[in-house]
């Protein structure tokens, strides 16, 4: 009997003390989860070590030397009044990579748009004819999807027709303004006018009378049955209630010219687009 005894203490003794099993299986745990985090690090956009010259680097040397003067002015006026960092790269080819995941790991890899994430990264990839604007997440309340993808569809036909000293003038043009719109500044450095609005624009769809009376009379449903403020729609939808157009700035940002880039951030957002 005393045997018994002895035996089982003695086999259910290391179960008594849990901290010294449990601290093997916790180190395991964090090896594995470092593991992971590796392997995803590893498996994001195979970007070449770029470095940035300056707002405009032309890898494949396809701008003219007036086109990256006057992007780089309008870019530094952008920066030195709103803080916001406008960046063009222009590849010869991704080398296989998605143009969303090229963007994204080059963008974040910069850092444009400083710690307030307020950059923008138009990318051209001459090869593969493809275009994107990656927007940061501090520029996408004013730069949401549809309207950067608007901006990619009307710089179709300069990069159809080779003219990429015109394309990329225009984006920047119409993405300088709405951020200047934005922080009530004036731009002085002079932007070509980009392409009219019907093309840059989505288009409307005309829809029949009674979808528009079924969708206003469904709308007006919606309110009364959860009794909803109606001014809870137009306070969302209308520019400057409570969005970032509301901020103060003090205007103490770097001035002058390309300070370098370090510390924005970027979730994915922007449009895509080809030519």
């Amino acid at each position: 009997m005393k045997k018994w005894k002895f035996t089982a203490k003695r086999w259910f003794e290391p179960l008594r003390q849990p901290a010294a099993r449990v601290r093997p299986l916790r180190r395991g745990f964090w090896g594995v989860l470092l593991v992971l985090l590796a392997w995803a690090s590893a498996a994001r956009a195979d970007v070449p070590p770029l470095q940035p010259k300056g707002y405009t680097n032309d890898y494949a040397g396809v701008l003219s030397a007036g086109a990256v003067a006057q992007a780089d002015a309008l870019a530094a006026e952008v920066e030195r009044k709103t803080g916001a960092q406008m960046a063009v790269v222009i590849v010869k080819s991704l080398d296989g990579e998605p143009i969303e995941d090229y963007a994204n790991t080059l963008a974040r890899r910069w850092g444009i748009g400083r710690k307030d994430n307020r950059g923008i990264l138009l990318l051209l990839a001459i090869q593969e004819r493809r275009d994107r604007l990656e927007v940061g997440y501090g520029l996408e309340p004013i730069l949401p999807d549809g309207k950067v993808g608007g901006i990619l569809r009307g710089l179709r036909p300069y990069l159809q027709q080779g003219n990429y000293d015109a394309a990329v003038l225009t984006a920047l043009g119409a993405i300088s303004a709405v951020i200047a719109q934005e922080a009530g500044v004036t731009l002085e450095t002079r932007a070509p006018p980009g392409p009219p609005a019907a093309q840059y624009h989505s288009r409307g769809v005309d829809l029949p009378w009674w979808v528009i009376l079924l969708g206003v009379g469904g709308l007006v449903l919606f309110i009364l049955i959860t009794g909803m403020n109606p001014l809870f729609f137009l306070m969302g939808g209308v520019p400057g209630w409570g969005g970032p157009g509301g901020r103060e700035r003090d205007g103490n940002w770097d001035g002058g010219g390309f300070s370098g880039f370090g510390g924005g951030d970027f979730g994915g957002g922007g449009a895509s687009s080809d030519w």
